[in-house]
């Protein structure tokens, strides 16, 4: 509605349509200011231009200040916006600038009165507001009319408006746009009342709306300020391994399940033709390029690895392992797209990780059983595709297109039918093409390539870019500078990274091999040497697993094993101290008594196998020490029987002109006696015949050596077989001597010298927190005095970790434990790129263990040398199970932390009418005396007009005629007034 449009207040209201910043020196800046104010036509004239006593003498005052004080006061109404009170204020100082333009300066345009004010500010500004005012000038009007003009009538202004331009240095990006209750936009002055927005500059008795507030994006500023990016540097790439080293893990069915990491972007930065061009690029365009990269075959073999003696330098014979050309494909698959294995039984991929960098994959052997003895090894062979020239040939393409199309929307908008150049603007009913919104996406995108800044700054790059295309502030120099801009790029990206053959005029000799992805070969052979025969003795931590591939352990399920161990060794989770340790300071009590954030941290077995027996750790009250010693007795005859072999790996390939004598080797070791140590002898069983059929299946001595060559008789002397009460009693004195000295129970009694606990408490080392990490096992010994505790073995009378018979059982139950630890992470190199055979292993916590948790974990034997703390090594048997993971989600599908996308503007958004209307800075008005009472001035005329301002106002005091004119004319040719302008700051 023109009332509104024009003003409701005391003079018309003024509006600050467009903001544009644009470079200038290396020092400053510019800053461009488009006020309008509007005038009506009513009946056959107009609200308030057709009056020159009125609009002679009204000037727009424009406020421009760096120094936020000042700009909170005038936010306010705090301070009087008008120049002559507003230079008297305290807070007034070159920081601040007042520009002062009579309307006669503004252009009629359309009903609309317009004036573009440009000025410079410091590059350094950090924060910059803007305030405009439109008012009369009393001191001239006064002079004109010779009349006394002070006091109220000296401060006669309209509504002050205002922008905030920038804060903290950065651009202001949301505005503030206000809504009638019928969801039109309200353009004039609001206050606030009992919390709400209402319509007009105070709070009257007369009816007036409550106004809805929206935030929306500040299209009123146009920043074209160019950044000067340093250009991106190229870092010196490392070459670290793509290929990491094996996690394995053997389940309850023999079968064996391998998890090993590729790292793409080690793969991409050194094994790639443009690797070392696209190396520190932002996140967003690496994953664009990792995209790229796509597994073509990926196979997992087994081979044997042959045990040899063989001479070194210095002449000594040592073990080596010798790859057999033979070799077993355990599984192989291939890439159906990028990032995405195509999954078989015994390989698939597991995403593990929330970014790309590097993926995880699992395999599982079933082949082999615990039956089979020799040692073997696993490798894996890569063959990679790499589409990264493909896909910058793509961009190339692409640029050229946006350059072409470019070209056609700038010859389009500038034309004199689509552009105004009196106005400086589009006509009515020209827009612009959606699709610039994507060729200035496209720009930024590659520019990124060469230059450093950010995605954030990206997205402030686009959005500012795609302003400067809207209706209201298109310029052709504008799209030509654009052009300009994307040429180059164009022509640098051609440069850098160089293209196929379709730009080339020689035409390729095949199409075969000139367009063909580029293929990339890896292998690796991992050092892990797997015995299956060793896993007929081992242990269980956690419950058995049959299934392939490695266990996946879902969150609740693991803090119930958890729970499971507390119950093993205490009563409750209410653990009181045992009276002996009351002594010790509170902290350390504490530490002794915190189980719960550390029960999934160590475990004990739940039971020990030997071949098809098995005994049970479970109940620590009440072990089986008797099976448990023959089982323990039984894996110890294991070790004995099994050929360990060196981490060192070469190849069975001899070398040229040099004969094989491997079997010619073996043959003479055999020769002088040195035979296979794991040869057995076999023994005739003859326990099923009788006297008469062992005698004839005898033979008689002499027939090889002779009379007089029979064997002395020792039948009188013959000494029956041991019974097995015996047998045990001596596999028990036995064991005495093959145990390891232990300090037993002793070690954990705080009254004993030299126990566990007064180390801890005499060391630098250890700390409360150490101690409450301690596993729950060792901390069960210590307080084992405690009612809470079970199984005090502090007060036994023979102690059972000293006590043959009971030894190998208690030592299982309370140090064969198993450190459960997560992956974090991994080591990095000197540019961030992670080193995946390097792998960072943290202790699991409780409070790591989440609904939403993705834990790949892994048992290891948990020993303390300065505490002395840790199972003997002939215990350290085989552990099931070993490398697990934790988790909620299916690990078949991705599990990506994607990057948010960029928030784009939208050409149609920008175009929007409401620009013009929108607020940065809302103000609180000035309502005390210095705002003019319309009274004051208006005379006895009922005639209103609230377009104009005046709440009662009447324009007819002053007599219009052709007398008066001329009167005002001669006077207004003598009376000098203040004119303040231009100028930077």
């Amino acid at each position: 509605m023109p009332n509104e449009l024009v003003g409701l207040e005391n003079v018309p209201n003024c509006y600050i349509a467009r903001i544009i910043l644009d470079d200038n020196t290396t020092k400053s800046f510019t800053c461009s200011v488009n006020l309008e104010l509007f005038d009506a036509t009513e009946g056959d004239r107009t609200i308030w231009g057709y009056n020159s006593l009125f609009s002679d003498f009204l000037k727009v005052a424009l406020i421009a200040t760096r120094r936020p004080s000042l700009s909170q006061r005038l936010t306010e109404g705090t301070v009087s916006p008008l120049p002559s009170e507003l230079q008297k204020n305290a807070f007034f100082d070159d920081t601040t600038k007042i520009h002062e333009f009579p309307i006669k300066q503004f252009k009629k345009l359309n009903g609309a009165y317009v004036k573009k004010v440009k000025f410079t500010v410091p590059s350094n500004t950090e924060n910059l507001s803007i305030f405009a005012v439109c008012y009369i000038d009393t001191k001239a009007l006064s002079g004109f009319l010779q009349l006394d003009m002070t006091g109220e009538l000296s401060s006669y202004h309209g509504a002050l408006v205002s922008e905030r331009v920038l804060a903290r240095g950065t651009a202001v990006k949301t505005s503030t746009v206000f809504y009638k209750p019928d969801n039109t936009v309200w353009s004039g002055p609001v206050h606030q009342h009992d919390g709400m927005y209402m319509e007009g500059s105070r709070h009257t008795a007369a009816p007036h709306s409550v106004l809805r507030t929206a935030t929306v994006q500040n299209l009123k500023l146009v920043d074209r300020r160019g950044r000067s990016f340093s250009d991106r540097q190229r870092d010196s790439i490392q070459n670290n391994p793509v290929i990491s080293n094996l996690h394995l893990s053997v389940n309850n069915n023999d079968d064996l399940n391998g998890m090993f990491f590729v790292n793409m972007k080690q793969l991409l930065l050194t094994r790639t033709k443009l690797g070392t061009k696209i190396a520190d690029l932002s996140a967003r365009m690496f994953n664009d390029f990792l995209n790229q990269i796509q597994i073509s075959q990926m196979i997992v073999k087994r081979f044997n690895a042959n045990v040899r003696l063989v001479k070194g330098k210095l002449g000594s014979y040592q073990n080596s392992t010798l790859n057999t050309k033979k070799s077993v494909i355990i599984a192989s698959s291939t890439d159906i797209a990028p990032y995405s294995l195509r999954p078989k039984e015994l390989l698939k991929e597991r995403y593990l990780f929330t970014n790309r960098n590097i993926r995880a994959f699992e395999f599982t052997d079933d082949s082999k059983t615990r039956k089979n003895k020799g040692n073997f090894k696993y490798s894996v062979e890569l063959t990679i595709k790499d589409k990264s020239q493909e896909y910058i040939d793509n961009i190339i393409l692409q640029l050229r297109s946006s350059l072409s199309r470019m070209k056609e929307i700038h010859h389009a908008l500038s034309r004199k039918g689509s552009y105004d150049y009196e106005m400086r603007r589009l006509r009515d009913g020209v827009s612009v093409p959606a699709d610039v919104s994507a060729i200035i996406e496209v720009y930024y995108n590659n520019l990124q390539y060469f230059k450093d800044f950010n995605d954030t700054e990206k997205r402030r790059l686009i959005n500012e870019k795609i302003k400067g295309f809207s209706v209201a502030s298109y310029n052709p120099t504008t799209s030509e500078k654009f052009i300009a801009d994307l040429d180059d790029l164009s022509s640098l990206m051609f440069e850098r990274f160089g293209v196929r053959n379709e730009y080339n005029s020689k035409t390729p000799k095949t199409t075969k091999t000139t367009f063909m992805p580029a293929r990339i070969f890896l292998n690796k052979t991992f050092e892990d040497n797997v015995n299956f025969f060793d896993y007929n003795r081992s242990y269980n931590y956690i419950p058995p697993v049959v299934t392939k591939g490695l266990p996946v352990l879902r969150p609740e399920d693991l803090l119930s094993r958890g729970s499971q161990e507390l119950s093993r060794f205490y009563y409750d989770s209410n653990i009181a101290t045992a009276e002996e340790l009351k002594s010790l300071p509170k902290e350390m009590q504490s530490a002794l008594t915190t189980l719960e954030s550390v029960k999934v941290s160590y475990f004990s077995p739940l039971s020990l196998q030997y071949r098809d027996e098995t005994v049970s750790i479970e109940n620590v009250d009440s072990l089986d020490l008797k099976k448990t010693n023959d089982l323990v007795a039984g894996a110890r005859q294991i070790a004995t029987s099994i050929r360990r072999t060196s981490s060192q790996t070469t190849t069975g390939r001899t070398r040229v002109g040099k004969k094989n004598n491997h079997g010619l080797a073996k043959n003479l070791m055999r020769g002088f006696g040195f035979s296979n140590p794991s040869l057995k002898t076999e023994v005739q069983d003859t326990s099923a015949q009788n006297e008469e059929e062992i005698q004839k299946t005898l033979i008689e001595s002499f027939y090889y050596l002779g009379e007089n060559s029979e064997f002395v008789n020792v039948d009188n002397e013959f000494t029956p077989p041991a019974t097995e009460d015996t047998q045990l009693a001596v596999g028990q004195i036995v064991a005495t001597f093959k145990n390891n000295p232990t300090l037993g129970s002793a070690a954990y009694n705080f009254a004993s010298a030299d126990n566990v606990l007064s180390y801890i408490l005499g060391s630098a080392k250890y700390s409360a927190e150490d101690v409450a990490n301690q596993p729950i096992q060792t901390k069960a010994l210590i307080n084992s005095r405690s009612n809470s505790v079970k199984n005090n073995i502090l007060q036994s009378p023979v102690d059972p970790l000293k006590e043959v018979s009971s030894l190998n059982a208690f030592e299982i139950a309370f140090k064969a434990m198993q450190k459960i630890e997560k992956i974090t992470g991994f080591a990095t190199d000197s540019n961030g790129v992670e080193i995946v055979t390097q792998p960072i292993f943290e202790m699991l916590k409780t409070s790591d263990v989440t609904e939403d948790s993705t834990l790949l974990c892994r048992m290891r034997y948990y020993e303390d040398a300065p505490m002395d703390l840790g199972p003997s090594a002939n215990l350290m048997f085989p552990v099931r199970n070993q490398t697990f993971v934790v988790s909620n989600k299916d690990l078949s599908t991705p599990q990506y932390s994607e990057i948010p996308s960029l928030t784009i503007s939208n050409i149609s958004t920008v175009v929007s009418p409401i620009v013009k209307y929108s607020t940065t800075n809302i103000v609180t008005q000035r309502l005390d005396s210095s705002y003019v009472k319309s009274t004051k001035i208006i005379g006895t005329s009922q005639t209103t007009n609230q377009r104009v301002g005046s709440r009662v106002s009447n324009r007819g005091q002053v007599t219009d005629s052709s007398s008066t004119r001329r009167q005002r004319r001669q006077a207004a040719t003598t009376s000098t007034t203040r004119r303040r302008g231009g100028g930077g700051y």
